[in-house]
């Protein structure tokens, strides 16, 4: 009795110490921070604040919390009551003095009044994933990046601080690659020098409408001055399920499918010695026990690999850099796979005295691959194997499928079906920036063209299941695209210091053009399967149709900047 008592005093005691602790992390401005590190200290018990900044973990009161975060400086904080934990994150100092990319310009992180977020190779290489976008989960203020596919090349979704408008802007931020329009994904994250996220009207403002839902800035690597140097970069790795339903077997399947009849007043399906078949498993065949979705996301290898080679160099006068790089990712799914070459080449030279000169060529080519079923995408045959029964047979002895409502993953993904995408990009700028004799004051000029392309083919085979079925006639969807956009800028820049004041004056013009053109091409009833193209399909069964879309943009801006020993700013 009396020991009895003793634990329960003892349990009583750790229910009182232990509570669960829930915070809010902001920046100074009060801008949430996503990602920031919450280590109870000593131990491995941590978590990280979700997309509002929030967090929640179990400690006990004295404990110590970690906090850290890129770029600021950590803190210890005592748990010392249940009310919520309001963390205000300090900027390192440190970082105050880097200069960061915003429009049309650079600035020193400590003269900006807008909200800014700069992040740099080095934080860039930390991260070894297939895409830009996925490299950026976790490394800016107020950025949230979804993964909604797991498909081999799928990017992510990037929003600044949410979606800010349903406009013509759309509701993605604009993305600026060395100022060329284009997409997260467009360059190689090897390839990025850094990139600036402008979260407010303050500070993209002059961007126009475009900037509705922020801006992302990209500038790729550029040269140094010295010997030329050579580097070789890689990754290699797997992706596999980390969790999956757990789904019912077949011979309970059939038992709660009996079950259902009788609650309907129907007769059984299922005989109890054909529920036993199912269960020992001595008729495959006929009485199978399959885990269609296991099965389908583990027909695949998952392997991905990723390399990059790159050499700099420059005098005095000029410096460059190419770079090229390769990755292919294998898909946990057979048959799906992503194919993407990049190249990367800038130069920047002092071409006279006062006048330099800025290139920068960037172009890929990238190829996916996937199964094509009933519907016509690998997202669909992976909800269907969802819905597939265990009491359904993949692949039998004797090579035909079992299949339910006119569906079998298995027989689909042994079919001659497939989904083909094919894009290619490339796209080249130029840029004279000329220091004129009167100090403070330049005018630069600008001119790029971004070419792209795709191509898209859809062919879903005749399809055999058994004897007595095959799914038909065999169909092909075509479609191509290409897109040219250009743009031409003039700008005039002129700075004066005078002590600790800095007055800053920016004018100049833009203008951009976009032309897209579409055609999509449908055939069916093909001689067999290995004759895919347009031309062997039924004419009969032909349509088509095609697109044009076109616009222009001319644009005037101006900016002002007025700094008084550091501690006045003002912008216009």
């Amino acid at each position: 009795m009396v020991v009895l008592l003793m634990c329960c005093l003892s349990y009583t005691t750790w229910a009182q110490t232990q509570s669960n602790v829930n915070g809010l992390v902001t920046d100074f401005s009060g801008e949430p921070l996503i990602g920031v590190s919450i280590l109870v200290k000593g131990t491995s018990n941590g978590t990280v604040t979700d997309l509002d900044g929030k967090f929640s973990l179990s400690a006990e009161m004295g404990n110590m919390l970690q906090i850290s975060y890129v770029g600021y400086i950590s803190q210890e904080i005592k748990v010392e009551s249940n009310k919520l934990l309001r963390i205000i994150m300090e900027e390192d100092t440190k970082k105050l003095e880097e200069v960061v990319v915003v429009g049309y310009g650079t600035q020193k992180k400590v003269n900006l009044t807008g909200a800014v977020s700069a992040v740099s190779a080095e934080d860039l290489a930390s991260k070894p994933v297939m895409s830009t976008a996925q490299a950026l989960a976790g490394l800016a203020p107020g950025l949230s990046v979804l993964q909604t596919s797991g498909r081999p090349g799928q990017g992510a979704t990037v929003k600044i601080r949410g979606t800010g408008t349903f406009s013509k802007a759309g509701t993605d931020p604009l993305v600026l690659i060395d100022g060329l329009s284009g997409n997260i994904d467009d360059v190689d994250p090897n390839d990025i020098q850094s990139i600036s996220f402008l979260k407010d009207a303050a500070s993209a403002s002059i961007y126009g409408n475009r900037a509705a839902n922020g801006v992302i800035l990209i500038e790729t690597k550029k040269g140094a001055q010295g010997k030329t140097t050579i580097t070789y970069s890689n990754s290699f790795g797997w992706q596999r399920p980390t969790e999956l339903p757990d789904f019912l077997p077949s011979w309970e399947y059939a038992e709660y499918y009996n079950m259902a009849m009788r609650n309907m007043g129907k007769q059984e399906a299922y005989l109890p010695e054909q529920i036993q078949k199912y269960r020992d498993g001595s008729d495959p065949d006929n009485y199978p026990n399959v885990n269609h979705l296991k099965w389908l996301l583990e027909s695949g290898s998952g392997f991905q690999h990723q390399h990059n080679l790159s050499i700099q160099g420059g005098n005095a006068t000029t410096s460059y850099n190419l770079s090229v790089g390769y990755r292919n990712q294998e898909g946990m799914t057979a048959k799906t796979s992503n194919e993407r070459m990049t190249a990367l080449f800038t130069m920047k030279s002092e071409i006279a005295k006062g006048l330099m000169l800025n290139l920068n060529i960037n172009a890929y080519n990238n190829k996916y691959n996937a199964p094509n079923g009933e519907p016509q995408s690998i997202d669909g045959m992976i909800g269907y194997a969802v819905r597939q029964g265990p009491i359904y047979a993949g692949q039998k002895s004797d090579g035909s499928f079992g299949y339910q409502d006119n569906y079998s993953p298995e027989a689909w993904l042994a079919s001659e079906s497939f989904v083909q995408n094919v894009s290619r990009n490339i796209s080249a700028s130029g840029q004279l920036t000329w220091n004129t004799p009167v100090d403070g004051l330049s005018f630069i000029g600008k001119a790029g063209v971004n070419y792209w392309t795709k191509y898209d083919k859809a062919y879903r085979a005749d399809t055999y299941f058994d004897d007595s079925k095959t799914v038909g006639p065999a169909t092909l969807n075509v479609w191509t695209a290409n897109n040219t956009y250009t743009t031409f800028e003039a700008l005039a820049t002129y700075e004066k210091q005078i002590k600790n004041h800095t007055f800053k004056l920016l004018a100049g013009t833009s203008v951009e053009q976009s032309n897209n053109k579409g055609l999509e091409g449908y055939r069916n009833t093909f001689p067999n399967n290995y004759l895919y193209e347009l031309g062997f399909g039924d004419k009969s069964t032909a349509t088509n149709d095609s697109s044009l879309e076109e616009y222009a943009l001319l644009s005037f801006f101006r900016a002002y900047k007025l700094c008084m020993e550091r501690s006045l700013f003002i912008r216009g």
